[in-house]
């Protein structure tokens, strides 16, 4: 086999990327707006990586984007090295511009090319990268059909708030997605049975989780109260055959007949019920349809897309979620708009393990879809997700491990389980390569905390308790600090570990220096995967009387979150994770930071704080901003914001501080603020960085003379 290396004209771009953006942060010119010039232009070169689709999930709100990885270097160092990161950052357009929806960075290295078990090199790899959203829903009857943007750059953010950024290395695509709105009525039953104290739980989850679908919302008070929520939706039930019929010609869609039926043919010929039959050829009948005929065309009709198609295949590799992206290519014939329960786009997932030709089917899971505008003339693209334990098919990071993945579609009724060959009447089949995450290799039990505080376990400094320079957040890969600045931690401090599913666990905490332990004990919220509904499912467990926790299975516990601390001070903390009736204990120092420990401070020199001034006057000013643990600081002036500049992340000098002028020539005669605002670098509850800033700042009036 040829062996795949960097191509010669690209190799010194490629390999000194990081020192040219060190140098010049616009040295490809891509940052439209920087005072810095551009010494060569961003190309958007694809010969490394590239974005093959997007889609969107509107179960989980979660925009997805597959990257195609093509060539085994130029990716900054094999597997067990810091490597290089994808960049890529959404943005939705709902009819009034573009709107930045955030990024996601994926940690990728160079995996060296192999033959597979049919002689066809292992390249592309197809790594997703998703981003959970807070879409703009509306009801059902109004169609939310946003256009979406993702844009892939190597080494390089993509700007915030640029949609048309140009990339040195990666490029942008284009979708169209469908929100999943809420259903036309929604109601609390004033049925008695339902207490008051239900209702309420039902009304503060869903006002304090603005995020959550109404289901959710449902199964989570579920979960916690053991207690049914009924006739929480009122959403219609879908047609029959022939109200389908009537409803299509009245709306002059033509539907062939087989579309219509698909479900309950493949019931009849499934189950061998006649008087199911019966009714169903008495409505074929009734539509004069033969039914002869339509069974002859259903045997022979196989991988049908002329109304969706799989487009491509992939592994989250944040999250360890396999990812199917589906296009829809027609507006009608998914039995019933936003308003009733539509259709499912099925998909089943098989991996060649070992590269022995032999396929495991590893799970089947569906996306909901529906008709859509009529006047829209673009194809929608949706995503299905099933996230899966790769515990016992991890590998050190000395051996990457690459394995096929095969996606089979189906639409309205399930794909086989047990034939990886065999296509339904309407969909298709893809095969593709992912790269598995190296980690912890299965073998005796022991403690093992995979991440804590969001971060992994270890790039947390084991005497200090900060993160380590390198430090990535779990979910998304983002950089704990962009600076590589140590950062500690504040709010609510969740522990991973590797499940063992049959033993208890318990988590304790001290403070460091204090003599006992606190056993953790408070009721745990997970987040599960229903292998039989294909959807996420939410499970409330409590520990017994010692604290003991019980692991559970990946499809509970598909986070693998082992407790939820709710932190509080500024000391330094030790952690403790052990299992019942297993020898020794993990131990893992953390330091806390819940208070805001900066300073901020801003005044007039020439003049004073809160006084006239003259347009076209000089204001002259000395303005704080430090603090332990500090991260950032932003002046505001006369109604606007200094832009970003490198020095907004040092600290100032101590009271008085540093000095900065601006000229109000130009400034209309009013009254003004002038202030600062300083953020930390506090790891704020296992998912973002920095509190809330603080601000200090004055006022002055501008007069014509």
């Amino acid at each position: 086999m040829k062996k795949q290396t960097l191509k010669s004209e690209f190799h010194e771009e490629r390999m000194n990327f990081k020192k040219f953006i060190l140098e010049n942060p616009n040295y490809y010119g891509q940052i439209k707006k920087s005072k810095t010039k551009g010494i060569k232009s961003a190309s958007g070169n694809i010969t490394f990586e590239e974005l093959v689709s997007i889609g969107y999930n509107p179960e989980t709100c979660q925009l997805d984007a597959t990257i195609a990885i093509k060539l085994q270097s130029g990716f900054s160092g094999p597997l067990c090295q810091n490597g290089s990161f994808e960049y890529v950052r959404f943005f939705l357009d709902y009819g009034s511009g573009w709107e930045d929806q955030g990024y996601v960075a994926i940690n990728l290295h160079d995996i060296p090319t192999k033959l597979d078990c049919l002689k066809h090199p292992e390249k592309p790899m197809h790594y997703v990268a998703s981003l959970s959203i807070k879409p703009k829903a509306k009801f059902c009857s109004v169609h939310v059909l946003p256009k979406a943007r993702a844009i892939l750059s190597w080494e390089a953010l993509p700007t915030e708030n640029d949609p048309d950024y140009d990339m040195a290395w990666g490029n942008r695509i284009d979708g169209v997605v469908q929100i999943k709105n809420f259903p036309q009525f929604i109601h609390i039953s004033k049925n008695a049975e339902i207490n008051e104290a239900l209702i309420n739980k039902f009304l503060d989850t869903a006002i304090n989780n603005p995020e959550l679908k109404v289901n959710n919302i449902k199964e989570i008070v579920e979960a916690e109260t053991n207690e049914k929520v009924d006739d929480i939706l009122n959403v219609k039930q879908n047609k029959n055959i022939v109200e389908l019929s009537d409803y299509y010609k009245k709306h002059n869609h033509a539907i062939e007949p087989l579309r219509l039926s698909l479900k309950e043919i493949d019931k009849c010929v499934k189950q061998n019920n006649i008087q199911y039959t019966a009714s169903v050829i008495e409505k074929m009948s009734y539509l004069k349809i033969d039914w002869d005929k339509i069974i002859s065309l259903f045997g022979k009709t196989k991988a049908n897309v002329d109304y969706e198609e799989l487009k491509n295949v992939g592994l989250d590799y944040n999250k360890d979620c396999f990812v199917a992206t589906i296009e829809i290519k027609k507006t009608s014939g998914f039995m019933g708009d936003l308003c009733t329960k539509g259709s499912n786009e099925y998909v089943a997932f098989w991996v060649d393990w070992n590269n022995d030709c032999n396929w495991e089917y590893v799970g089947t899971t569906k996306v909901n879809v529906h008709d859509f505008s009529e006047t829209s003339k673009n194809h929608l693209f949706y995503t299905a997700l099933l996230p899966y334990d790769f515990t016992y098919h991890r590998k050190k990071c000395t051996n990457p491990n690459v394995v096929k993945v095969r996606g089979v579609l189906s639409w309205n009724v399930e794909p086989s389980k047990t034939n990886h060959d065999e296509l339904k009447t309407y969909g298709n089949r893809i095969d593709t390569y992912v790269e598995i995450k190296p980690g912890f290799v299965p073998g005796e039990i022991y403690p093992a905390i995979i991440g804590l505080g969001g971060v992994p376990v270890d790039k947390i400094n084991d005497i200090t308790g900060l993160t380590t320079s390198d430090a990535l957040f779990i979910l998304n890969a983002h950089k704990v600090d962009s600076l590589g600045r140590s950062c500690p931690f504040a709010g609510t401090v969740v522990l991973q570990g590797v499940p063992f599913p049959g033993y208890k666990y318990r988590v304790q905490v001290k403070r460091v220096g204090d003599g006992s332990w606190s056993t953790l004990h408070d009721s745990l919220l997970l987040v599960g995967w229903d292998a039989i509904t294909y959807k996420v499912k939410y499970t409330t467990i409590t520990p017994d009387s010692n604290g003991y926790y019980d692991y559970q299975q990946f499809n509970v516990n598909i986070d693998n979150v082992l407790a939820r601390w709710q932190t509080s001070g500024d000391e330094k903390w030790e952690v403790k994770l052990d299992i019942l009736g297993i020898y020794g204990s993990a131990i893992k120092t953390i330091q806390l930071c819940n208070s805001r420990l900066l300073e901020a401070a801003l005044n007039i020199d020439n003049g004073g704080n809160c006084k006239d001034f003259v347009v076209g006057s000089n204001i002259d000013c000395h303005f704080v901003a430090r603090g332990k643990y500090f991260g950032s600081f932003a002046l505001h002036y006369l109604g606007t914001m200094l832009p970003p500049a490198p020095d907004i992340y040092t600290e100032t000098l101590p009271a008085p501080g540093n000095s900065f002028t601006f000229n109000t020539t130009g400034v209309p005669a009013c009254g003004y603020s002038i202030g600062v605002s300083v953020w930390d670098r506090v790891i704020c509850d296992s998912q973002s960085v920095g509190h809330s800033p603080i601000y200090s700042g004055t006022g002055l009036c501008l007069r014509k003379s």
